[in-house]
Protein backbone atom coordinates (compact mmCIF):
# COMPACT_ATOMS: atom_id res chain seq x y z
CA UNK A 1 0.00 0.00 0.00
CA UNK A 2 2.98 2.46 1.21
CA UNK A 3 4.45 1.61 -2.74
CA UNK A 4 0.91 2.16 -4.16
CA UNK A 5 0.83 5.63 -2.34
CA UNK A 6 4.54 6.72 -2.89
CA UNK A 7 4.27 6.25 -6.89
CA UNK A 8 0.97 7.88 -6.88
CA UNK A 9 2.97 10.79 -5.22
CA UNK A 10 5.77 10.51 -7.30
CA UNK A 11 3.63 10.28 -10.77
CA UNK A 12 1.54 13.41 -9.26
CA UNK A 13 4.87 15.70 -8.75
CA UNK A 14 6.02 14.69 -11.79
CA UNK A 15 2.72 16.07 -13.58
CA UNK A 16 3.06 19.54 -11.20
CA UNK A 17 6.35 19.92 -12.83
CA UNK A 18 5.35 19.27 -16.63
CA UNK A 19 2.28 21.43 -16.37
CA UNK A 20 4.59 24.08 -15.17
CA UNK A 21 7.15 24.11 -18.17
CA UNK A 22 5.72 26.17 -21.44
CA UNK A 23 6.42 24.20 -24.71
CA UNK A 24 9.58 24.57 -25.98
CA UNK A 25 9.70 27.22 -28.33
CA UNK A 26 12.12 27.42 -31.35
CA UNK A 27 11.73 30.53 -33.15
CA UNK A 28 11.81 30.51 -37.07
CA UNK A 29 12.80 33.99 -37.85
CA UNK A 30 14.93 36.10 -37.13
CA UNK A 31 12.81 38.83 -35.48
CA UNK A 32 11.93 35.12 -33.04
CA UNK A 33 15.38 34.89 -32.10
CA UNK A 34 15.35 38.54 -31.20
CA UNK A 35 12.53 38.91 -29.03
CA UNK A 36 13.77 35.18 -27.62
CA UNK A 37 17.12 36.39 -26.53
CA UNK A 38 15.59 39.60 -25.59
CA UNK A 39 13.15 37.68 -22.97
CA UNK A 40 16.35 35.96 -21.91
CA UNK A 41 17.98 38.78 -20.58
CA UNK A 42 15.07 40.71 -19.42
CA UNK A 43 14.21 37.52 -17.48
CA UNK A 44 17.64 37.82 -15.69
CA UNK A 45 17.15 41.91 -14.85
CA UNK A 46 13.67 40.76 -13.34
CA UNK A 47 13.28 42.20 -9.90
CA UNK A 48 10.24 40.87 -7.64
CA UNK A 49 9.67 37.52 -6.79
CA UNK A 50 9.77 34.35 -8.81
CA UNK A 51 6.41 33.61 -9.43
CA UNK A 52 6.06 37.05 -10.97
CA UNK A 53 9.33 36.89 -12.95
CA UNK A 54 8.29 33.18 -14.13
CA UNK A 55 4.67 34.44 -15.24
CA UNK A 56 6.10 37.46 -16.96
CA UNK A 57 8.99 35.40 -18.98
CA UNK A 58 6.06 33.12 -20.39
CA UNK A 59 3.99 35.87 -21.35
CA UNK A 60 6.86 37.36 -23.11
CA UNK A 61 7.85 33.78 -24.63
CA UNK A 62 4.18 33.52 -25.94
CA UNK A 63 4.22 37.18 -27.47
CA UNK A 64 7.69 36.15 -28.88
CA UNK A 65 5.82 32.85 -30.61
CA UNK A 66 3.22 34.91 -31.77
CA UNK A 67 6.08 37.67 -33.31
CA UNK A 68 7.49 34.54 -34.78
CA UNK A 69 4.36 33.67 -36.91
CA UNK A 70 3.20 36.92 -37.70
CA UNK A 71 6.66 37.38 -39.47
CA UNK A 72 6.20 34.00 -41.01
CA UNK A 73 2.87 35.06 -42.56
CA UNK A 74 4.33 37.97 -43.54
CA UNK A 75 6.72 36.28 -45.66
CA UNK A 76 4.76 33.89 -46.93
CA UNK A 77 2.66 36.33 -48.12
CA UNK A 78 4.14 39.82 -48.63
CA UNK A 79 1.22 41.61 -48.11
CA UNK A 80 1.26 42.67 -44.53
CA UNK A 81 2.16 46.25 -44.22
CA UNK A 82 0.88 46.74 -40.77
CA UNK A 83 2.89 43.48 -39.25
CA UNK A 84 5.64 45.27 -38.59
CA UNK A 85 3.72 47.93 -36.15
CA UNK A 86 1.77 44.77 -34.50
CA UNK A 87 5.16 42.96 -33.73
CA UNK A 88 6.70 45.72 -32.19
CA UNK A 89 3.79 46.33 -30.04
CA UNK A 90 3.28 42.70 -28.78
CA UNK A 91 6.75 43.00 -28.04
CA UNK A 92 6.65 45.75 -25.94
CA UNK A 93 3.73 44.98 -24.12
CA UNK A 94 4.52 41.18 -23.30
CA UNK A 95 7.88 42.07 -22.92
CA UNK A 96 7.91 44.12 -20.51
CA UNK A 97 9.19 42.70 -17.24
CA UNK A 98 10.02 45.59 -15.38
Amino acid sequence: MKSLIKSALLLMFAMVLTGCMGLPFTPQTEKGVECKVTCGMKANECIGSPMNCDNAHRRCINGCRDVDRMQLNKNSSNTGANSEIINSMYFNELCSIN
